[in-house]
């Protein structure tokens, strides 16, 4: 009888490892980025000056051990400001 109790255990135990493997396959999300937001102003009305925007890694989220973004999440660039006097 011990024998059968553990050929069943064993057998229990493989079923289980075969389910959680097909649920973190199965559920796992990976991240993707929305769209990028709006530019900033730039930081100057005239002479070197800089704007920004930004998006996240929230269509959807990364969860149950999915992959997050790849890349930044903010953008920086020059503007191009006329010349202070």
């Amino acid at each position: 009888m011990r024998g059968l109790f553990v050929t069943q255990a064993c057998a229990f135990s493989r079923f289980k490892i075969l389910i959680h493997a097909y649920l973190v396959t199965s559920l796992t999300v990976d991240g993707n980025w929305t769209s990028w937001g709006p530019w900033t102003q730039c930081t100057k009305t005239c002479g070197l000056s800089y704007r920004k925007r930004s998006r996240s890694c929230t269509d959807p989220a990364p969860q149950y051990g999915g992959a997050g973004c790849d890349g930044q999440n903010d953008q920086v660039e020059r503007c191009t400001g006329k010349p202070c006097k």
